[in-house]
């Protein structure tokens, strides 16, 4: 029952929330992230039922929108609320799907509002919405160690990324580099794609007048 696969990960949550060095979120499509879910169960598990599949509620998909994409940074290394054991061939397969896919995105933003939808009292206000130096993790490909920095766009996960908080976020980023001697930093265009801004016409034309060609910006370099 999803009851009990949602009892798990809050479960787990709240575990790793009281280990984990921090607790952040990557970026996805939350409507690749939901379709990826009920993708992801064995076939004749979540049979369709008059008009939607079995799984396929309103509050399955308010929960997985809503905490899908939340990780936990514990020593250098990046875990996800689907790391789960045991439960069953129903939802074992969705967990291990959706650990997959989550650890192939960027981190991006601390997780900071949505602690009270999980039944924890542990936040991380006392960060800031800040950029971050989270130190460094390994890369499952190259086997490179690669330190990871935060780049907030948003005050809260549900608003449109804020141009003024990104114009803050590349100051802090440049004090960073600097202070660590980082010749190199690469990032996604801050505030675009889930962040709603476009960047030729708002974001770019004001980092570029922060941020100089140490920075590497997907396919562009500053």
């Amino acid at each position: 029952m999803f009851t009990d696969f949602k009892k798990a990960i809050q479960n787990h949550f709240a575990q790793m929330s009281e280990i984990a060095d921090h607790v952040y979120e990557v970026e996805v499509d939350k409507d690749e992230l939901w379709n990826l879910y009920l993708d992801s169960f064995p076939a004749g598990t979540n049979e369709i039922y008059r008009e939607r599949r079995e799984y396929d509620c309103s509050c399955c998909r308010q929960f997985i929108r809503a905490i899908g994409n939340v990780v936990f940074i514990k020593d250098a290394v990046v875990h996800t609320i689907w790391e789960l054991t045991d439960l069953g061939t129903t939802f074992q397969p969705v967990a291990d799907a959706l650990d997959v896919y989550i650890k192939a995105h960027a981190v991006t933003d601390v997780y900071i509002s949505k602690f009270a939808k999980i039944g924890t009292d542990k936040n991380h206000s006392q960060y800031g919405n800040r950029v971050y130096d989270m130190g460094f993790r390994k890369d499952n490909v190259t086997g490179e160690w690669i330190r990871i920095i935060t780049f907030p766009t948003k005050h809260h996960w549900r608003d449109k990324s804020d141009l003024e908080l990104i114009k803050t976020s590349a100051e802090q980023l440049i004090d960073i580099c600097e202070g660590r001697g980082i010749a190199t930093c690469y990032l996604t265009q801050p505030g675009c794609a889930n962040g709603g801004l476009d960047w030729d016409s708002q974001v770019k034309p004001l980092i570029e007048r922060i941020l100089d060609d140490r920075f590497v910006i997907a396919d562009y370099q500053l």
